[in-house]
């Protein structure tokens, strides 16, 4: 019997429509539980935190329930699902807390003076407020007479969703804890829009296909099945369609799925694995890429050079994220108070805008060079691509990462020996041709 392996991947698809009801009953319900993913997860992190570094000082709620019958489960132990309901009812009481009318302070009554914050500084007007007459004594100008209001009622979340949560979140809390500790980083953070999450395990969510196209029922509402809504998808991104055909294969198995907000669009990525016979190792000399004479990204065999990328585009790319970086960075004294006055994530909104923008770039050209130089590598017979240990023009993790993947999905097998020999390498740099 031949050795089979999984492998796992993922797929987007784009969410066109609800096909039981409309999107006016099911687009509220989408952005109340992504009014809570960023925070829920946050909150959760922070639980694991403590609960790591404080583990005798723990509350109760956030161990699971103790059942003094059992033997072989009676809880009391720290529990990363009731820590994201202890997140999630947190959240709701922020959601549901009674607020007034900051201009009127609740009386329904236009002031005679402008207002003061809490600062003691002004508190500007709305656009609605310039186009009104404000009096002293008559009705608030911002509140219309509404004085008290909350942002909305509490949000019942399944249990599949805040298992997706807890999972998101002790998945980085583990991965990232041996390097807090060594203090290379700090505690991560979501920000908004962040992931609804929903899990695989017991078939929270189905996908099926029918002589219409493809649907996925998400468990949007409690209660287990009755709680699905089927959306219509369309498979998003190259190769998509062959992707989804291969999901709904006998040997395929579907993982967790995300559900993110773009705009005004809904996407959703779902996670998936497949059997396959584990391939054989392939003869012939290791390929390896390089920063060429030139500065562009080479891929370089006995005989073969191959320009991947030119490194005039890289630094230019680079360039224009430095000084957009720059520019923000002196924005900052000229930001009005009212940017600065709602918090640290306000105030650095431009920052993390031109950062996350360079990480995408990045992201997808490392995929474009690991494309490339995979496919250059079957066409020429190479046994494994690696990357030269002195490149630096692009992050070296994330292209060993994209290249690692790109190498295993094409059949290729790492060999033995993990490090090319200097003599293999001056081979390639050598005796490199057109």
């Amino acid at each position: 019997m031949p050795n089979i392996e999984r492998i796992t991947a993922s797929v987007k698809v784009r969410i066109v429509k609800p096909l039981d009801r409309d999107w006016d009953a099911v687009g509220p319900r989408l952005r109340e539980l992504a009014w809570l993913g960023h925070r829920v997860l946050n909150g959760t992190m922070t639980r694991l935190a403590m609960s790591a570094e404080l583990p005798d000082q723990v509350p109760d709620q956030w161990k699971s329930k103790r059942n003094e019958n059992s033997e072989k489960r009676p809880g009391g132990k720290l529990s990363p699902y009731q820590m994201a309901a202890c997140a999630i009812d947190q959240a709701n009481n922020e959601r549901v807390k009674t607020r007034v009318c900051a201009w009127c302070a609740g009386s329904g009554l236009e002031p005679s003076t402008t207002p003061l914050d809490k600062r003691g500084r002004e508190i500007k007007t709305t656009k609605a407020q310039l186009t009104r007459e404000r009096s002293a004594g008559q009705v608030c100008s911002r509140c219309d007479g509404v004085r008290e209001y909350k942002i909305g009622e509490a949000v019942e979340v399944p249990s599949a969703i805040q298992n997706g949560w807890q999972r998101m979140a002790e998945r980085r809390h583990t991965s990232d804890r041996a390097d807090v500790l060594r203090g290379a980083k700090s505690i991560a953070s979501y920000r908004s829009p962040a992931p609804i999450a929903i899990v695989s395990s017991g078939e929270p969510f189905k996908l099926r296909r029918d002589e219409r196209g493809y649907a996925l029922e998400i468990p949007l509402y409690a209660g287990g099945a009755a709680g699905r809504v089927p959306f219509a998808i369309v498979p998003d991104g190259r190769n998509a369609q062959a992707y989804m055909r291969r999901m709904l294969e006998a040997d395929s198995k579907l993982g967790d799925l995300k559900i993110i907000s773009a705009g005004k669009k809904w996407i959703a990525v779902i996670a998936y694995s497949w059997e396959r016979s584990v391939p054989e190792p392939r003869s012939g000399p290791d390929a390896l890429i390089r920063v060429g004479a030139g500065g562009s990204v080479e891929f370089v065999m006995p005989k073969v050079l191959k320009r991947l990328y030119e490194g005039m585009s890289i630094t230019r790319k680079r360039a224009q994220f430095s000084a957009r970086r720059s520019s923000r960075s002196k924005h900052q004294r000229d930001i009005a108070s009212g940017a600065r006055g709602h918090g640290r994530a306000r105030a650095l909104e431009h920052y993390h805008a031109v950062d996350d923008a360079e990480r995408r770039w990045v992201k997808s050209l490392c995929q474009q060079i690991a494309a490339k130089a995979v496919c250059h590598a079957s066409r020429q017979g190479a046994r494994w691509v690696r990357l030269d240990e002195s490149f630096t023009l692009l992050p070296p993790a994330t292209l060993r990462e994209c290249l690692s993947w790109a190498l295993r999905k094409a059949e290729f097998v790492e060999p033995a020996n993990q490090d090319l020999s200097a003599s293999e390498r001056n081979q390639a740099s050598g005796e490199g041709g057109a």
